[in-house]
């Protein structure tokens, strides 16, 4: 058999759907296998448009959102895990966006929208800041400056006195090291 027309807003009177679908086929794709509470697989799908996991209206291809205590106390709203213990090919999550610093790869902000880091699609990274002026911008606060010297490739930025902290406990060095390929001079403790 087939399937052409299409179902949405699939509820019972009491709100929910709880049924087990089975069978629901174009041709000889399973579109939909499972239920509320099946602990079986719903193999290969489809979404042709935004997928909402936790909330009714979503604003993005796919958008997460887990409710206050919806998923217990200290437990991530996502996990991904991949068991392959080949060397060489396991890989994490693969992120492919932007080409400019206004384009991003990847964004976290506070539940207050403040933007904590972000990687930008020129090769930018920043903590606390959400347009990085080199390829590692440190934020505590803005200073309100120009943008940083061309040749920086890390800014440290603060609107008060700021420090770069070498931390090693009293018997070991700790230092920075200039260097042309070989060291040409160093700051050493």
């Amino acid at each position: 058999g087939s399937f052409s027309t299409r179902v949405s807003n699939l509820k019972t009177d009491s709100g929910s759907f709880g049924t087990r679908l089975t069978n629901l086929r174009t041709g000889n794709v399973a579109l939909v296998s499972g239920s509320a509470v099946s602990t079986g697989s719903f193999g290969a799908g489809y979404f042709d448009n935004k997928v909402g996991i936790g909330l009714t209206a979503p604003t993005k291809l796919l958008h997460v959102q887990s409710a206050d205590g919806s998923v217990g106390d200290n437990t991530a709203v996502a996990k991904f895990v991949n068991l392959e213990s080949t060397a060489g090919r396991s890989k994490g999550v693969d992120i492919q966006a932007g080409t400019a610093n206004g384009d991003y790869m990847l964004n976290m902000d506070d539940q207050a929208g403040n933007t904590k880091f972000r990687f930008c699609g020129d090769g930018n990274f920043g903590i606390g800041v959400s347009a990085p002026d080199t390829k590692l911008h440190i934020q505590t606060s803005d200073a309100s400056l120009t943008t940083a010297d061309a040749n920086a490739s890390v800014i440290i930025e603060e609107n008060d006195h700021t420090y770069l902290e070498l931390l090693t406990p009293n018997d070991k060095q700790s230092g920075i090291i200039f260097s042309d390929g070989a060291i040409a001079g160093l700051i050493n403790y």
